[in-house]
């Protein structure tokens, strides 16, 4: 089911990626507030002249959207009557708010224009005689990526334990902690069965109770994931996981030693491996007999049929 949900999720961010991208909003000079992510703007064409801007304008231009860090504005053509009939632009949602670069009139294109914040105003203004064909003016914006919540360092987590509590960084919903939300994997990989919201207050919380299918019975590194999914300002939807690395301790030491040849004919070498697990994993000290070399792996060329022997010591002393 979580891989089909997957999919579905993903069709469906295709599908608003190709409407923004075919459905580019197109609007004339006036006095309103937009808050499209991209969109196109055109002088008034109110003009006595077909395509031209009329006499007398003074309109306002707004575009504003929570949540985003900037804009761009690009113009393909630009034409007013020089020193008479001229564009203003600010950083912010009004005329009142700091103006970017200067007055722009005539006919030389302005420069790409680039405001930091979530709103940036266009002012024309015209007067009563000559107009000119007006412009064509393309905006985007700067969208920040939704950044998953880190998941602070999690203490060891003794073997035999079918819980596993996790605290992030900052708060998450309450209504987002459900157990197909999680995912562990390690030298064995429990299911999530059970997901709790610890001391849910106002609809958030920073520390969640994992309940497992089975208890941890393999000491070892693991790793726990949680997955959630975010729109930015702009509608688009982000997979956000959060990962953290944990180690299970005190189970049993376990040996498991292998050949990769077996038998062997006479002459032939062969490499002997012994993978350890329990205990405290990480620093195991491998001791052969047969004077073998203390490594996990070793190479031996008996001559007659030899037993081997190997003790493995974890950091403790246990063996």
């Amino acid at each position: 089911m979580i891989k089909a949900l997957d999919k579905i999720i993903l069709l469906v961010c295709c599908c608003l990626i190709s409407l923004m991208m075919t459905a580019q909003p197109i609007y004339n000079m006036s006095n309103l507030t937009v808050d499209d992510c991209e969109g196109i703007l055109l002088d008034s064409e109110n003009g006595d002249v077909p395509n031209t801007y009329d006499h007398n304008e003074n309109f306002t231009f707004s575009i504003c959207i929570p949540g985003v860090s900037g804009f761009t504005l690009a113009f393909q053509d630009f034409c007013t009557e020089e020193n008479f009939d001229y564009m203003r632009f600010f950083a912010g949602p009004d005329t009142l708010s700091p103006q970017i670069g200067g007055v722009y009139t005539g006919e030389i294109d302005p420069p790409p224009l680039i405001s930091t914040g979530e709103c940036i105003t266009i002012n024309f203004i015209s007067d009563a005689n000559v107009t000119c064909d007006g412009w064509y003016a393309e905006w985007w914006v700067d969208v920040p990526e939704p950044q998953p919540v880190d998941i602070l360092p999690i203490q060891n987590v003794e073997c035999n334990s079918d819980e596993l509590i996790i605290t992030f960084a900052e708060n998450i919903p309450c209504d987002s902690v459900f157990a197909s939300a999680f995912n562990i994997v390690g030298p064995q990989s429990p299911n999530v069965t059970n997901a709790t919201a610890l001391n849910c207050s106002g609809g958030t919380t920073n520390r969640v109770q994992l309940d497992l299918s089975a208890p941890f019975s393999v000491s070892g590194n693991y790793e726990v994931t949680y997955t959630t999914y975010e729109f930015d300002p702009c509608m688009e939807l982000h997979v956000l996981r959060s990962v953290e690395n944990f180690v299970v301790i005190n189970c049993p030491l376990m040996v498991l030693l292998e050949a990769d040849d077996d038998p062997l004919c006479e002459g032939s070498c062969t490499n002997l491996i012994a993978e350890a697990s329990g205990g405290v994993p990480g620093n195991y000290i491998y001791t052969w007999d047969n004077g073998l070399p203390a490594n996990e792996e070793v190479q031996v060329c008996p001559v007659v049929t030899t037993t081997y022997n190997v003790t493995v010591t974890d950091e403790l002393g246990a063996t």
